[in-house]
């Protein structure tokens, strides 16, 4: 079964998220299709719950796990309120700043024999559960941050675990196609859900890999950019016009104002979006954001 013919059943009555039913249908297919059962299931970035909920529910409807399953659902976040997440925390009140981790505990119960919850900085956490096999990251924070989670847990990655990269065609993460580029060799691209990324592992990273970082030159970045904007189809197309719009972002941040106007307006001009599509909603209000 494609993760596309998941029934709407499985993925109702969710928790308050930002991920689209399509990708709560990958979330659900990878762990009640494809998860053996045995390794560990990672989760970075669970706010509400509503990621979680998807993978959670997947695992316990898995009939290819044996009755003694060992794998659990590691769910990392701070839980904490502050100006990136507000908008999305209106019930708890405005100028609300503090901990929210009794919602998400509410919102997951059910499903809690699933479930380990390391609250705090990723930054200061440690990996001592063994292989990976689904690495779900929805935390795009920072071009440190990706680094800081390729070191620490890509190395738990073995041949056939997966790793989603829910950000992916966020404007703002204009680190990750460089990133993922320089991974390719070991992570075959596979599949992507709105803005999220589905990658296989054909191999172990070698220990070489995780040396140095993956993105660490400008050049770098502006030129794998505009090789994953022909990669998707030229700037016409929705995907390359939010590589593109990440490129707009880039170049605002270095301050270099003259490139960033040559592709808003190129994007502008080329590309013909609307906005009933999630993808398109993501490039409209990138262009908006820069």
């Amino acid at each position: 079964m494609s993760f596309t013919n998941v029934p709407m059943q499985a993925i109702a009555d969710l928790p308050q998220g930002q991920i689209t039913d399509i990708e709560c249908k990958l979330l659900y297919w990878l762990t009640s299709e494809i998860w053996s059962g045995k390794g560990a299931i990672v989760e970075l970035g669970s706010l509400y719950g509503k990621s979680t909920v998807c993978l959670a529910r997947g695992m316990a409807a898995n009939a290819m796990a044996p009755a003694g399953k060992t794998g659990k659902l590691h769910a990392f976040d701070k839980w904490l309120v502050d100006d990136e997440n507000a908008f999305m925390l209106k019930q708890l009140g405005k100028g609300y700043r503090g901990s929210f981790k009794r919602i998400f505990e509410d919102n997951t119960d059910s499903l809690k024999d699933w479930i380990v919850a390391h609250e705090g900085d990723v930054f200061d956490a440690k990996w001592t559960h063994g292989p990976i096999e689904i690495l779900f990251i929805d935390c795009s924070i920072s071009k440190e941050f990706h680094e800081m989670v390729f070191k620490k847990f890509f190395p738990f990655l073995r041949r056939g675990s997966i790793v989603i990269q829910q950000d992916y065609f966020f404007y703002r993460s204009y680190y990750l196609p460089l990133m993922m580029g320089k991974l390719q060799q070991f992570l075959t691209e596979k599949v992507n859900a709105d803005t999220s990324m589905m990658y296989q592992a054909e191999v172990s990273i070698p220990v070489s890999m995780f040396a140095k970082p993956l993105a660490d030159s400008d050049k770098e970045i502006a030129l794998s950019l505009e090789a994953r904007i022909k990669h998707y189809g030229g700037i016409a197309s929705p995907h390359g016009g939010i590589i593109g719009a990440m490129l707009v972002y880039f170049y605002t941040l270095r301050g270099n104002a003259q490139k960033a106007e040559e592709w808003s307006e190129r994007i502008r001009r080329e590309n013909k979006y609307s906005a009933g599509n999630p993808v398109y909603r993501n490039l409209n209000n990138a262009l908006a954001a820069v």
